[in-house]
């Protein structure tokens, strides 16, 4: 989830921030970077939760049971289709996901008008038509949960304004976020369970490493200042 190229990208993102400005500290520079590497993945699991979150809102705001008229067959399957979900379920079974539902950093219900757009775009797609035409099992359930995900990284206006609202480091974190996620279905498809990703391979060598920039920056920080005001005149 967490790599070189993010680290560096973090870093220069915070000295960026910080450039131009008198009385900057290092120490709360370096403790930004620092919270913004560690909190990656915390973003990959608000993205991970939205499936639980849509089955809920679904469940609680889309009922068929409760609507004034009879439900068509159509109508249940739908429901069905993602509360009854089992990917999602398991999802949502994750401890994981459980302790991050006490506190989340992120409340997909306090965002119910996007949810609720996102739904209607799935709704709409060719996916949901398909799974609408095939029975209700695990093996299905599996396809349109990953369909969910990945339409949410890749084709959601809706999703991507609202993460970039967000987290200004939205861009930056989308593509090793969906790996993290393409990491979680390789895992059920071959295992038959979920593995949660590891958020880095080693975090103290990753802040480590985002300190040793932003120190080789700070040792040559005239050179580089400089330098900018030769190249960038104005």
């Amino acid at each position: 989830m967490i790599n070189r190229r993010l680290i560096r990208i973090k870093v220069f993102q915070a000295l960026f921030g910080e450039f131009g400005q008198e009385n900057t500290r290092p120490s709360v520079t370096l403790s930004n970077i620092k919270k913004s590497i560690l909190g990656v993945e915390n973003n990959f699991l608000s993205v991970l939760n939205f499936g639980p979150e849509l089955s809920h809102f679904i469940n609680s705001e889309h009922n068929p049971s409760e609507l004034k008229y009879q439900p068509t067959s159509d109508d249940i399957k739908s429901y069905k289709l993602i509360t009854n979900n089992s990917f999602i379920k398991k999802v949502a079974a994750l401890n994981e996901i459980e302790e991050f539902a006490k506190r989340p950093s992120f409340d997909w219900q306090q965002e119910k008008e996007v949810v609720f757009l996102i739904y209607k775009e799935l709704k709409k797609s060719d996916a949901f038509k398909i799974a609408m035409s095939k029975e209700l099992n695990e093996e299905n359930d599996f396809e349109f949960a990953k369909f969910i995900y990945k339409h949410l990284l890749l084709d959601s206006v809706e999703f991507e304004q609202l993460m970039e609202h967000k987290n200004i480091f939205w861009y930056d974190e989308k593509i090793p976020i969906l790996k993290s996620l393409e990491k979680v279905f390789k895992s059920y498809e071959e295992q038959g369970q979920i593995q949660f990703p590891e958020a880095s391979k080693n975090t103290e060598e990753d802040l480590q490493m985002a300190e040793e920039i932003l120190n080789n920056y700070l040792e040559h920080r005239t050179d580089i200042q400089e330098c900018i005001n030769v190249y960038t005149p104005g």
